[in-house]
């Protein structure tokens, strides 16, 4: 696989940012923060807009930042964070949550955020201390990256971060926006966005970094709801098509649908089960890297299967074992196994690990999909 850099990631990541607002979506009454709907609207927008704007300078950038940290990451699967590799993504995300969350909302005469700089350094959900702190973030670096947000039209008045950054002894100071006043109220919406999903830890990647607006309908937190027509954007078009229509076929077959936003490396994880059966049929993951299905192998044992439709090369992956199951022949392997027939013999893989294949192949997605017809058949 091409290794990735900083223009790549921040490509990638801009195709995760929610493309639109649904005309018909609805804020809670304590995130409305006295604003009409109009406003509220352009508020979101305006967060949108100014992420696209920051993916791409950050893209343009790339050679100023994290340029050792970034050689050595690794796209694949479960491999390097992004925000380990690339800290400057998340730390800025730290910056502009902490200002946002923190900060009271004027919108007259003027829009502003009134902020303390030690309010700054406190995280609002503890476990994410070691995460989501500006405490972790370094003088130097926070003189840096307050910098680059002022470079992009942020005004912080009444706060000198002209040569060093120290929040402990910033008293009151304001956040104004040169361009799109209207940002500033998004940047408060989206920060009170994330901090009502509930969640012991701040997602700042998996949410306010994709200007995730929905959890803004709920009075009270909630889990966080992704969706995958948002997670699958940044694919090729091919694959992006075909996965959409299966999510369609899956659900209307009768599966209910889970999704998860991966923090660390911004991927999406999306399993559907059988509501007949209670058992998974497949999941799709999808990252920087690509796209690929994990299936279950309910149907294997029927005398109906897939397995002499498949060519040798699926089923040479299949007998892969890449997900460290229990081993061959342990009680719990044992229990936990699925069985099949291949040229006459008898075959096993673990119901954790399943059958994962990329979904970079026509052909092969023509089968994959008999596959889950024969699965949801079981």
């Amino acid at each position: 696989m091409k290794r990735k850099d900083l223009a790549d990631v921040c490509g990638y990541l801009k195709g995760l940012v929610i493309p639109h607002t649904p005309e018909d979506f609805s804020v809670a009454s304590p995130f409305r923060y006295d604003l009409p709907d109009d406003e509220i609207r352009a508020g979101i927008s305006a967060f949108r807009s100014f992420l696209y704007e920051l993916y791409d300078r950050l893209a343009a950038d790339g050679h100023n930042f994290d340029s050792k940290a970034g050689a050595k990451y690794d796209p694949d699967p479960g491999e390097d964070s992004i925000y380990k590799c690339f800290p400057v993504i998340h730390q800025l995300a730290v910056i502009l949550f902490s200002l946002g969350i923190h900060g009271a909302l004027e919108t007259e005469p003027r829009r502003e955020l009134t902020v303390i700089g030690n309010d700054l350094l406190t995280t609002i959900k503890p476990k994410s201390e070691k995460y989501n702190s500006l405490r972790k973030i370094t003088d130097k670096r926070k003189h840096e990256l307050f910098g680059y947000l002022a470079d992009m039209g942020f005004v912080f008045e009444e706060a000198n971060f002209s040569e060093k950054v120290s929040l402990e002894t910033t008293g009151t100071f304001y956040v104004t926006y040169e361009g799109d006043s209207d940002l500033i109220a998004g940047l408060k919406l989206l920060a009170a966005a994330q901090g009502n999903i509930k969640s012991d830890y701040d997602k700042l990647a998996a949410g306010f970094m994709r200007c995730d607006f929905y959890p803004l309908a709920h009075a009270a937190p909630k889990a966080q709801a992704v969706h995958i027509s948002e997670f699958i954007n940044p694919q090729p078009q091919e694959i992006k098509d075909w996965v959409l229509y299966m999510d369609a076929y899956l659900t209307r077959s009768g599966c209910k649908a889970e999704g998860e936003a991966n923090n660390f490396t911004g991927g999406g994880y999306f399993s559907y089960t059988s509501r007949k059966t209670k058992k998974t049929v497949c999941r799709f993951d999808m990252g920087i890297w690509g796209c690929s299905i994990n299936l279950k192998g309910n149907h294997l044992s029927e005398a109906a299967n897939i397995i002499a439709e498949l060519p040798e090369s699926m089923v040479a992956r299949m007998m892969t074992n890449d997900r460290g199951c229990a081993a061959e022949g342990t009680p719990k392997c044992q229990q936990e196994r699925y069985r099949f027939l291949y040229n006459g013999e008898t075959h096993y893989r673990c119901r954790y690990a399943g059958f994962t294949f990329a979904l970079d192949n026509p052909a092969e997605r023509e089968l994959i999909q008999k596959w889950i017809a024969y699965e949801l058949a079981v």
